[in-house]
């Protein structure tokens, strides 16, 4: 069943989507790069990768949460959780 307005994000979709935004900025490069030079990938890659990455551990708290487990990233991903609802209502 999908209940998500037409022409908006996946919840998936939505904070692979927040999570480039926010490694494309300035802070985040030496990061990146010292990942793609130590592991021998090209930048893009590795930028695509955290960003999943990071989507990955922001389902995980949600879930975890869910399932009575928090741990310390429940808030912050609740807060994702609510953002995106806001962004697929408007």
């Amino acid at each position: 069943m999908n209940d998500r307005p037409a022409g908006k994000l996946s919840f998936r979709a939505w904070l692979v989507q927040v999570a480039l935004t926010t490694l494309s900025t300035p802070e985040y490069s030496q990061f990146l790069i010292r990942i793609a030079v130590r592991e021998q990938m090209a930048l893009p890659l590795v930028i695509v990768r955290q960003a999943n990455l990071m989507a990955d551990a922001v389902e995980r708290s949600l879930l975890l949460g869910a399932a009575g487990h928090e741990d310390k990233r429940s808030d912050a991903a609740l807060r994702l959780w609510h953002a995106y609802d806001r962004y697929a209502q408007a």
